[in-house]
């Protein structure tokens, strides 16, 4: 026999036969059919009580082939894109199909980036406008309490102009004065606008002076000659001292009169 002896007191372990591994590996598959047949139980339950987007697609046809034709949509979308991509089309296209295009913009934010981290490096160390309002106890402080003390300021004009206190709040809460001063300002404005159309036509001495050449060069003459003349020059130094007394009398009224002369 071509058969191994074996050797005198050798010992034969038991083995598993082909039928135990068959009925072994059919209980494991059966199980595995159980599991199965449960979950497309609780799935069928699921589909026929009405519940997912699938039972609504089965029972509902017209929802599901809407539902189909928006998905068919999105992946048309996702395919033009994707196509558009590869083409180098858009940003994203030259970005991925353009290397050297790519590395200019990634340069370009990074070197940004930089700039950014910079800038707030600086305004965390108090330099510069912004750094100096973020500094505590700085420049930021001392707005931040003038702008409170301008807010109170004008809560308190705002109180007393709704309280009716000065002009302002007399126009707002005083009708019958507000239509007086309004009265009095249109009254004053045609005054003005009644003397300056005289002046402009030329009425009165005012007028004549600045529309009149003759009238104007007439009374410059007179002065010219009155300059050149001892006894105009006399005369007008003479009233101008008096009037210089009588300003200086006005303006010190407490001050003692010379004593009378002793001559008669």
């Amino acid at each position: 026999s071509d058969r191994p002896q074996l050797p005198a007191g050798s010992r034969i372990e038991p083995g598993v036969s082909g039928l135990a591994e068959l009925t072994e590996m059919g209980r494991g598959i059966a199980d595995d059919v159980k599991d199965i047949t449960s979950q497309l139980r609780e799935l069928l339950i699921a589909l026929n009580q009405g519940g997912g987007l699938l039972s609504d697609m089965i029972k509902n046809p017209e929802f599901g082939r809407d539902s189909l034709q928006g998905i068919q949509q999105t992946l048309d979308s996702v395919r033009r894109t994707a196509e558009k991509l590869e083409k180098g089309e858009g940003l994203a296209g030259a970005l991925i199909s353009d290397r050297e295009y790519a590395r200019r913009q990634l340069t370009s934010i990074q070197e940004s980036l930089d700039r950014l981290k910079n800038v707030l490096a600086r305004v965390e160390q108090g330099e510069g406008a912004i750094g100096q309002l973020m500094v505590p106890g700085g420049k930021g402080d001392v707005l931040l309490e003038n702008l409170l003390a301008a807010s109170a300021d004008l809560k308190s004009v705002t109180d007393r102009v709704n309280a009716g206190t000065g002009l302002a709040g007399r126009l707002l809460s005083d009708d019958e004065s507000a239509r007086r001063i309004l009265s009095n300002m249109e009254k004053t404005t045609k005054n003005i606008e009644s003397i300056t159309r005289k002046i402009d036509t030329g009425q009165g001495t005012l007028g004549a002076i600045i529309n009149d050449d003759e009238v104007y060069r007439g009374l410059r003459d007179v002065i010219a000659g009155i300059q050149k003349s001892r006894i105009g020059k006399g005369m007008i130094h003479h009233y101008q001292k008096k009037g210089a007394e009588t300003r200086e009398g006005e303006e010190n009224p407490e001050e003692e009169a010379p004593p009378p002369s002793d001559n008669p």
